[in-house]
């Protein structure tokens, strides 16, 4: 197995449901922002065959690992870190958990459309000290968990609501301490309200970018 550490960025939006087209462009964005993985998440109930293939293919032409993700299907929900303690995986050496952190929520998803009350949550402030030792706890807790298995941390961000120093300080710790762990990671997402390119101007939030080490 390729132990190397895996850097990148979820599609989502596009082939789950959510509207967005894909652009083969994003796939070389990615790669000259220097990550070298690609998440596809992956709603079967609302793309058809063809178009998966087509962005496997885009991404590994451009040399991207690729990551289908099943997505918004009933018992295929990757875990939140509260919840590791209670799951139970085969023993096999080619497994490699996934888990994903959005913690605080009410900072994160402030002004969710359709989780109630998420417009009460809106100006949630992140950052005291007491947030960013949560933070490196839940990370660490969940490396304790894995004792030696790959660990994937598939989905982390914050919507565009909260600001975006915050959102960067936020992505910046998560990523690094992630990377710290041995952990890859796919940031949540490419360019959806969490999104760190801006498909408008055809390019990437700076701040955005550079938390994630770009």
């Amino acid at each position: 197995m390729d132990r190397s550490l895996r850097r990148g960025i979820s599609l989502g939006g596009t082939l789950d449901g959510g509207g967005l087209e894909l652009d083969d462009d994003w796939f070389d964005a990615i790669r000259d922002a220097g990550l070298d993985l690609v998440r596809l998440p992956v709603c079967w109930d609302f793309v058809a065959a063809d178009r998966v293939d087509r962005a496997v293919e885009a991404g590994l032409a451009r040399g991207l690992a690729v990551v289908l993700d099943v997505h918004h299907s009933e018992g295929t929900d990757a875990a939140f870190l509260a919840a590791l303690p209670t799951l139970r995986l085969p023993d096999d050496p080619h497994l490699i958990a996934t888990v994903h952190h959005h913690l605080p929520f009410r900072f994160t998803h402030q002004g969710a459309p359709g989780i109630a009350g998420a417009d009460a949550w809106l100006g949630t402030p992140w950052g005291a000290a007491a947030d960013r030792a949560r933070i490196r706890a839940d990370l660490a807790t969940a490396a304790g968990w894995a004792r030696g298995r790959r660990l994937f941390l598939g989905e982390f961000g914050t919507r565009d609501a909260a600001p975006m120093a915050a959102r960067a300080a936020w992505t910046a710790l998560v990523r690094a301490g992630a990377e710290r762990l041995g952990m890859d990671w796919a940031y949540w997402d490419f360019a959806t309200e969490f999104g760190a390119f801006d498909v408008a101007s055809g390019s990437w939030r700076a701040p955005l970018l550079a938390a994630l080490g770009g």
